[in-house]
């Protein structure tokens, strides 16, 4: 993968990145010996003296920085590891990683996490045409969501235009659409203006004046019967209250008349004793 070519904490550089006008006499002596890559930290390793890097040495083997190999590797001329895929940078060892952080061929991944990988330079195309996680406005609210989000947010948003369900040809806002079918669509299907009074006809709205001019008598007939019902109730309810009320005051009257008879018992009881 082309995100290995960045520089690594294990092994050298790869003999690769040399620059192809070096003379391969002047890196032989900084070769490392366990993984053949220009030495990093290099190192003299046990009583043969071989060269090797610093993460490269056996881990009981016993070892002497080299400090002229150390300096001398970053300042050894290099090219991209991309080269291949079209980058002509040209520097030294040392400026090869910061050139990888910004090289336009370096594979990258979308920051916008849509799990692309693609080359540095197709990122500003991608993140402003191809990338399913960008974010964009919608035409309709004006609010910010992801590409990938939009045909979801379309039938959410309440700005967004919606065709009347029982078609009318009217055209809506989302917001608005749920009211145009309660009180102005004339498609919609409604109650007869009569029905508290017992008319059970439904029709669409537009189909209303029609119904009720047809149906006047119907109408007058039903109203009629409505008044009779609700006036019998009403009698009905007041004769009751009536009866009730009547009911109270004979109650009051007896207890009144026991009293009096009460009453009456001790004042002539008071009277014979005198």
């Amino acid at each position: 993968m082309l995100v290995e070519l960045k520089d690594s904490i294990y092994g050298g550089y790869k003999q690769e990145l040399l620059n192809d006008n070096l003379d391969p006499l002047a890196t032989k002596f900084i070769l490392c010996t366990g993984c053949n890559g220009l030495s990093r930290e290099a190192c003299s390793v046990g009583e043969d003296q071989n060269i090797m890097c610093l993460t490269c040495i056996p881990k009981d083997a016993t070892h002497i920085p080299m400090k002229q190999a150390r300096e001398s590797v970053p300042n050894i001329p290099a090219k991209c590891a991309l080269c291949t895929r079209g980058c002509i940078w040209k520097g030294d060892m040392g400026n090869l990683t910061s050139h990888l952080d910004e090289c336009e061929f370096f594979v990258v991944n979308c920051p916008n996490s849509c799990q692309m990988i693609l080359q540095r330079l197709e990122l500003e195309e991608h993140l402003k045409f191809d990338c399913t996680h960008r974010d964009v406005t919608c035409e309709h609210c004006n609010g910010t969501v992801q590409f990938k989000d939009l045909t979801k947010h379309y039938k959410e948003c309440q700005e967004f235009p919606l065709v009347c369900q029982n078609v009318c040809a009217g055209t809506f806002k989302g917001k608005e659409l749920q009211n145009h079918i309660n009180t102005d669509c004339p498609n919609t299907v409604i109650s007869c203006t009569y029905k508290p009074f017992g008319c059970n006809a439904r029709m669409k709205r537009c189909e209303l004046a029609v119904h009720n001019s047809n149906n006047i008598l119907v109408h007058l007939e039903c109203t009629k019967n409505y008044v009779e019902i609700h006036e019998k109730a009403c009698c009905k309810k007041e004769m009751k209250a009536v009866e009730e009320k009547l009911k109270k005051h004979v109650t009051e009257n007896k207890n009144l008349k026991n009293e009096f008879e009460k009453f009456k018992k001790e004042i002539m009881g008071k009277i014979q004793e005198k």
